[in-house]
């Protein structure tokens, strides 16, 4: 099998995985609009979102996290039909109610199908940023790295569900953008926009603290600050309590059905083994942190240093570094192919030291094995 895969044969090879892609991407789609067409999607989470988005428009947000308010609007809006657990918990932070509460002035079958086509414009929009963002790669590489999103069985969940994993992926792509160009302004509006899930951007987060973007941080905080603001002002200040506290106390009601370690664990070891479990998996995730903030601080150093001392794999490490919190977080939803992907084109492309795809490597395991 030496010299095999020669150049061209390699490229062969990368049309035909293309070609595998584009053939699946296309059987989502088909699967997508059978499930539509099904009459089904009210048992999809964004039934539990639009029922959110109808109590801030009939003026009950101040009791957006009553689990009876829930279950009493859930009710109404599915006419009868309801979930298998009674009610379908609303666990986003207040703002996402606010930002979205015009699609409940539609039915819900409509403002489903209006979700779908924004989901859609979502997507298109993140495949226009990945290829501007693989431009020194070769054509068939770069469509290599779109029809992998592609085929992602996270993306086709996301279609269904109805959630907002294109939102987060765009925020956190472009949160890496704005942070290789120096943009802090863009940098802190994306990561205020991401707090839809505040949990993803913890990386983001710790990235900046390492490499000492404070007004990045600063950014985020007065954007972040905005709708807070907003928030409590048409919601009430007890919002957020109410948010924290159903945060807090739900989640461990629905941890076997998980698709996460703290799940496989407290599956494997019994519901009785889950403080360990949390334990396990928050001692990790600090791990991770601490790895972030101290591959920041080495981002930090390569940037202040001169031109003539930085080494061959100095700032490609950076890059690669500033690549994978939109990689890892993407993998969250089940996309580890695509931070690989990446992670493997940049270091193998700009000669950035194999530790770097290493380290980003096993982070991206660890970050898909804990969604949160």
């Amino acid at each position: 099998m030496k010299g095999y895969f020669t150049p061209a044969r390699s490229k062969r090879w990368l049309y035909g995985l293309v070609a595998v892609n584009c053939i699946i991407a296309f059987a989502y789609l088909v699967q997508y609009g059978l499930f539509v067409a099904s009459g089904q999607t009210w048992q999809a989470d964004f039934t539990s979102f639009y029922a959110a988005w109808v109590m801030v428009r009939d003026g009950h947000g101040a009791a957006l996290y009553s689990l009876a308010a829930q279950a009493q609007y859930q009710t109404a809006i599915l006419e009868g039909r309801s979930f298998a657990d009674g009610v379908l918990p609303f666990l986003y932070p207040p703002q996402t109610a606010l930002l979205f509460v015009p699609l409940g002035l539609l039915p819900l079958a409509g403002a489903y199908l209006l979700w779908a086509g924004w989901q859609g414009v979502m997507l298109v929009y993140l495949l226009v940023l990945l290829w501007r963002s693989t431009h020194g790669w070769q054509r068939i590489e770069r469509w290599l790295v779109l029809s992998t999103v592609l085929v992602m069985p996270a993306l086709l969940i996301n279609l269904v569900l109805g959630s907002f994993s294109l939102w987060m992926t765009i925020c956190l792509l472009q949160f890496v953008l704005a942070f290789q160009r120096n943009d802090d302004a863009a940098a802190g509006f994306w990561l205020a926009m991401g707090c839809i899930k505040p949990q993803l951007m913890l990386v983001p987060c710790a990235l900046l603290l390492g490499a000492r973007r404070w007004r990045a941080l600063g950014s985020g905080v007065v954007y972040g600050g905005i709708l807070f603001g907003v928030s409590s002002g048409v919601l009430g200040w007890h919002i957020w309590l109410d948010w924290v506290r159903q945060v807090g106390t739900l989640p461990a009601l629905f941890v076997r059905d998980a698709y996460n370690l703290r799940g496989a664990l407290v599956l494997l070891l019994g519901e009785a083994a889950l403080p360990l479990a949390t334990g396990i998996t928050s001692g990790l995730l600090l791990l991770v942190l601490a790895g972030t903030i101290w591959q920041g601080r080495r981002i930090a150093a390569a940037d202040a240093a001169p031109a003539s001392a930085r080494r061959g794999g100095g700032a490609p490490a950076g890059l690669a570094g500033q690549s994978a919190p939109a990689g890892a977080r993407y993998a969250a939803g089940g996309g580890a192919g695509l931070l690989f992907i990446a992670i493997y084109g940049h270091t193998h492309r700009h000669g950035a030291a194999g530790w770097c795809y290493w380290w980003w490597g096993i982070r991206c395991c660890f970050l898909a094995l804990n969604r949160w």
